[in-house]
């Protein structure tokens, strides 16, 4: 169950590419190390952080991570105000229900701090922390 849940949660980022007009925020295009720290309040959940790499450009400029029922959650919403993205999502996935969530990243050239909420049924909740650094050029 509980890595059913860490799968939505990437699944929310995966969703998330979406093209922008502008400059966007002050980061790096390019490849990047993606930190995860997983906290859910009131379930006494321990969870060591993650790292992955994802290749990261303007058009493509929320972290995603490539895991199974992505398909199930659309963006309902997102925006860009000076360095910080921020976006909603809604899934709707026969194995693991219905979630929402709701993220914000805030990009610094190099690095990045955000944080991403997803609520299940019920009273589920998972707060998910992200810190990134950018390591260079994206490897084809």
């Amino acid at each position: 169950m509980i890595r059913k849940i860490l799968f939505s949660l990437f699944a929310l980022f995966a969703v998330s590419a979406f093209a922008y007009a502008g400059d966007g925020p002050d980061m790096k295009e390019g490849l990047w190390e993606i930190t995860t720290e997983v906290h859910s309040p009131g379930m006494e959940l321990h969870f060591p952080p993650f790292t992955n790499t994802q290749c990261i450009t303007k058009q493509d400029i929320v972290p995603q991570g490539s895991q199974p029922g992505q398909d199930a959650c659309k963006l309902e919403n997102h925006k860009i105000s000076g360095n910080t993205v921020s976006w909603t999502m809604k899934c709707n996935d026969a194995e693991s229900g219905y979630t929402s969530g709701s993220g914000e990243v805030t990009y610094a050239g190099n690095s990045f701090k955000g944080t991403f909420v997803i609520k299940g049924e019920g009273d589920m909740e998972i707060t998910s922390k992200m810190s990134g650094k950018y390591l260079g050029p994206c490897k084809k």
